[in-house]
């Protein structure tokens, strides 16, 4: 999936979306949202996804463009107060890449070279309340994503071109840190950050809803 960047708009966003839940949290004494034991949640989030090879780039002399934009949802359960486990799934978005190094001499066969990312997982979310309208949270959980990768190739004595793709896919583990900002009675704000172990990152805005 590709999403025309917004880089500047999402930054606004965030700083405007944090600067109206303060606001509305300083305005009240009581808590807006009332997280009761054992109950169910879901919710969604639209980010910003960092594809970083690192020093993958220097072995496999393969390196990444750009990053891109995300798209996610979730549902869970709380279990008590301050503990959630939830499934989800995350379009991370595309990533293009460029050949360096030893590869450099195929940049004029090999061309448009991109990987569409998408992850479907398991995590568990521990609440730390930070005030009767915020809170953080940490993530830790699994997930299995799935590359679907596709390049042209150029025949140069025929200058005819044939696009290829192929999938790869595999199990990871991610964590993630956030924080939490209530609403109104069964909305609260989401500003998060997830490491995966593949050296993928995803920056996101979001909202989290609870069911009674």
């Amino acid at each position: 999936m590709k999403i025309a960047p917004f880089a500047k708009l999402y930054k606004g966003m965030v700083l405007g979306v944090v600067a109206l839940v303060l606001t509305a949290s300083h305005a009240t004494a009581q808590p807006v949202i009332d997280l009761t034991p054992n109950h169910w949640y879901f919710g969604g989030s639209f980010g910003m996804t960092s594809f970083d090879t690192g020093d993958v780039a220097d072995i496999t002399n393969v390196e990444v463009k750009g990053d891109d934009n995300s798209v996610n949802a979730f549902i869970g359960y709380s279990i008590g107060n301050n503990l959630g486990v939830e499934v989800f799934y995350t379009d991370l978005g595309q990533s293009a890449f460029d050949l360096i190094g030893e590869l450099s001499v195929l940049r004029n066969q090999i061309n448009n070279l991109t990987a569409d990312l998408t992850s479907f997982g398991l995590a568990a979310r521990v609440f730390a309340p930070f005030s009767n309208t915020a809170r953080g949270f940490l993530k830790i959980g699994i997930h299995s994503w799935e590359s679907t990768v596709e390049f042209t190739l150029v025949d140069d004595s025929t200058g005819t071109s044939n696009a290829t793709s192929a999938s790869v896919d595999g199990l990871d583990g991610f964590l993630g840190l956030g924080l939490e900002f209530d609403v109104n009675p069964s909305m609260a704000v989401m500003l998060g950050y997830d490491a995966y172990f593949s050296d993928v990152s995803n920056a996101y805005l979001g909202l989290r809803f609870n069911l009674p």
